[in-house]
């Protein structure tokens, strides 16, 4: 009979409202955890250097969801993974604007981690539905 594994991996799901504004806390973060998934970063492609200056421990892969054109109203979207360096990813897909998933191999195993991004429940039919579609989404 084989020996049970152990895996010792810290993770954190984090919505951070702006990652300008956060900066000091997704760095304590990036100390702390293995990996973690950024939603709500609000920046653009171009300001990825925003994402990557924070932790030199972990790669960063990051979807930048902002619009091209100027739109009115607070900015929205944006996701980040964060992954120590020690971790072989695999893969990482963002699917939609609010769904991505992350493969990678840790001492000889392999994983997938979903993030997932809910956007705000105004209570109408068209939000369960979309609530709806991302969870059939996942369970895919």
């Amino acid at each position: 009979m084989m020996a049970a594994s152990t895996f010792n991996l810290n993770f954190l799901f984090l919505n951070t409202y702006g990652a300008h504004n956060n900066v000091l806390f997704i760095e304590q973060s990036c100390f702390a955890n293995d990996i973690l998934f950024l939603s709500e970063t609000w920046l653009k492609e171009e300001q990825r250097y925003v994402l990557s200056s924070i932790s030199q421990d972990h790669n960063v892969y990051f979807k930048s969801d902002m619009a091209l054109t100027p739109r009115y109203g607070r900015p929205y979207g944006g996701r980040c993974w964060y992954v120590r360096k020690f971790i072989e990813v695999t893969q990482c897909d963002f699917i939609n604007e609010s769904v991505s998933v992350l493969s990678f191999k840790y001492q000889g195993q392999s994983f997938s981690v979903i993030g997932v991004y809910l956007p705000f429940d105004d209570k109408t039919s068209f939000t369960l539905n979309e609530y709806e579609s991302l969870l059939s989404l996942v369970r895919e």
